[in-house]
């Protein structure tokens, strides 16, 4: 799939080689997977993601509801298990979405997984990618106008997957301009539906879109049923199955959504490190 590159590279290639040659093939593949990359220490871990951006700092951790700890001088990673997310996620299927598209100086960052524990052996620990971009594709070109103008209104996920009434909202553009690629990124998220499949996964609990129009035209949630029918099809998606030295970097300001089917094997833990990048334009908090 072109939204994808796997490369075999070791630690000190990444870090000797033009960060800039490493920036354009994450942002010109979407999702960038790095193997051969084993048992790498929490600092090498976050000085490889260095090389794509700026990694987010402590405060910013903590502004996404994140814990974050300390592999070195100013340097801060997370740890994501199925057990530490029981009770909100955990072993659930996870809906397509983009990783947080709140925080408007740094939404959309390049985010990670590097697994540290896969308990129940590789073949059964899978992550899956779909690219929105393709409805660009699939679409005529008289109905490319409408797309480009379309707004939804987003609700604060973590409010939200919390039960709280009153969730604050706020109305941004379904289609943004990337500013290193100058494509126009199809930035779909999950939304108000209950759905048992991945093809069509989006969430009535912790939903962040919850309606849309074009212009003056009302198009709600219908619309954007329409555009994941029409980018989740198999042929537009990434599997990843994953194996100790495995690093994948997303970049969330593409078209690229992620997603999982539930897990059904119970009672065991896989872990990842996870880093959140911002891009090099990206500065400054909300």
């Amino acid at each position: 799939m072109d939204f994808v590159n796997v490369i075999r590279v070791t630690k000190e290639e990444l870090l000797s080689e033009p960060r800039a040659k490493w920036q354009d093939i994450m942002y010109q593949s979407k999702v960038l997977v790095l193997k051969g990359l084993v048992s790498l220490t929490p600092a090498e871990h976050w000085e490889i993601h260095s090389i794509f951006g700026n990694p987010w700092t402590s405060q910013e951790y903590q502004d996404s509801f994140e814990v974050s700890r300390e592999v070195g001088p100013s340097k801060w990673i997370t740890t994501y298990s199925n057990m530490n997310t029981k009770g909100r996620i955990g072993d659930k299927s996870l809906p397509w979405h983009h990783d947080i598209p709140w925080h408007r100086a740094k939404r959309y960052p390049i985010r990670s997984l590097y697994p540290t524990k896969l308990t129940n052996g590789a073949s059964e620990v899978t992550t899956n990618f779909c690219d929105a971009d393709v409805i660009w594709k699939r679409i005529p070109k008289s109905e490319w106008e409408k797309l480009a103008q379309v707004d939804v209104r987003l609700q604060y996920w973590y409010e939200a997957a919390k039960g709280n009434r009153d969730v604050v909202t706020k109305v941004i553009p379904l289609v943004e301009r990337h500013p290193y690629t100058k494509r126009y990124s199809v930035l779909l998220n999950s939304f108000g539906f209950d759905r048992q499949d991945l093809k069509h996964a989006t969430t009535s609990t912790g939903a962040w879109i919850i309606d849309c129009w074009s212009r003056s035209e009302h198009l709600g949630i219908d619309y954007l049923d329409k555009l994941h029918e029409i980018a989740c099809t198999q042929d537009n998606i990434y599997e990843h199955r994953w194996e100790y030295g495995d690093l994948v970097l997303f970049d969330n300001y593409s078209g690229v959504m992620h997603g999982r089917d539930r897990i059904t094997t119970e009672n065991t833990e896989r872990e990842f490190w996870r880093v959140n990048v911002k891009h090099s334009w990206q500065t400054g908090q909300e």
